[in-house]
């Protein structure tokens, strides 16, 4: 055993610090004086100064833990001398870990004796979503000079500058020579638009995509009423710009955990309510191949929490939505949801995995009644949180959600 010290001390001294470059696994990257040096989604590698034997019960050989907490991870021999440690999900950022090599495991010399040490990952801490900031934006899109942001009209266009301005405060940056707006014409009523801010990714993952998504227009002004919408869907829409300017941050912080990530795109759809129009036309003239979208997730409605439920549509879309559900949050009860009428459904039938947030219809649907200050703020802010948890794991998730 102390051969495999000595020999793990060796590679921590040829290793660079914290701000070197990644080798990918832990042998190389095993903090030193308390430096995050492990890549979140890095499995976890183990070099032995010898080969090994590994007893029947791998689980009782080798395990991760976090706190008292046991981590899964798949254990797997690539070489004699080398284990790695596979969890089936990313770890958590900034987080310390232990690694344990129980009794079982022998070599050439006879039992390599049991021990224990630490690690933390990379990055930094998911943000909190601020409540105050996310009923702000509620307020402002939903504000009786916003005319309720009719489909097609100077209104929806103004409520469009409105989330523009945003992205470009927050440091997104458009998709290609300053073009914020994805114009698309409705034959014989007028123009709408899209509004698409992006942050580009890094490493082997960069040119994989993750949409994060929900419509900006509304129903607008009926019977001299204003519909002023805001559930449907400012507060998706809240959702999406307080998403981006938490993961601008985030990004700005090296807060990911990870060199390689998906590049993210946010897009407030236009038209929605005269049927989808908007996100079709992004399907039908998408901005980056629909095939590098790696996840599209979308919130409609998510600021009226009835009876504790979140709505989740496209679950069914990858298997490891519901698994990264239960991971994020113990708050809510879910319910799935075969299909809704909302900006996901182009994306899922462009076979892309999908994840559409939802808090129910109520009594206000598309009424004059819908206003701000029937939004439950502290519902509203958890169900954001849940989006923007989701939106980090796969923003670095080094496999692709399976079908």
């Amino acid at each position: 055993m102390k051969r495999f010290v000595l020999f793990l001390a060796a590679l921590l001294a040829a290793c660079g610090d914290a701000t070197g470059p990644e080798v990918p696994g832990l042998a190389a990257t095993l903090p030193r004086a308390g430096a995050g040096d492990v890549s979140v989604a890095t499995p976890i590698r183990l070099t032995f100064p010898r080969d090994i034997r590994l007893p029947t019960d791998t689980a009782g050989a080798v395990w991760l833990t976090e706190g008292t907490a046991r981590v899964p991870a798949r254990v797997t021999q690539p070489t004699g001398a080398v284990l790695l440690l596979t969890p089936p999900d990313i770890l958590n950022p900034a987080t310390r870990y232990t690694v344990h090599i129980g009794a079982g495991i022998t070599d050439s010399r006879g039992t390599v004796a049991a021990t224990a040490f630490d690690f933390t990952t990379r990055g930094a801490r998911t943000p909190q979503v601020d409540g105050a900031r996310l009923i702000g934006h509620v307020r402002a899109l939903a504000h009786d000079s916003m005319q309720g942001r009719g489909s097609l009209t100077p209104a929806e266009l103004k409520a469009a500058s409105y989330i523009r301005a945003e992205f470009g405060r927050y440091g997104l940056s458009a998709v290609s020579s300053g073009e914020w707006f994805q114009t698309f014409a409705v034959t014989g009523v007028g123009n709408s638009q899209n509004v698409v801010g992006v942050l580009r990714g890094a490493g082997s993952l960069q040119d994989e995509w993750v949409i994060i998504g929900g419509h900006y227009d509304h129903i607008g002004i009926r019977n001299g009423l204003i519909n002023n919408g805001a559930d449907d869907n400012a507060s998706g829409t809240a959702a999406v710009l307080e998403l981006a300017r938490l993961l601008a941050q985030h990004k700005s912080n090296n807060g990911f955990g990870s060199a390689d990530r998906r590049s993210l795109m946010f897009v407030a759809f236009g038209a929605e309510e005269l049927g989808l129009v908007g996100s079709n036309f992004y399907c039908k003239y998408p901005l980056v191949p629909l095939t590098s979208v790696s996840a599209m997730i979308n919130m409609d409605m998510i600021g009226r929490l009835q009876n504790n439920t979140v709505y989740l549509i496209g679950e069914n879309t990858g298997q490891e939505w519901a698994a990264m559900v239960r991971r994020y949050n113990a708050t809510f009860t879910y319910a799935a949801m075969g299909d809704a009428g909302t900006d996901y459904r182009c994306f899922k039938t462009a076979g892309r995995p999908v994840m559409s947030l939802f808090t129910g219809l109520h009594a206000d649907y598309h009424k004059p009644t819908d206003d701000t200050e029937l939004i439950d703020v502290p519902g509203f802010t958890a169900i954001a949180q849940l989006a923007l948890e989701l939106a980090v794991n796969t923003a670095v998730r080094p496999r692709p959600f399976t079908p």
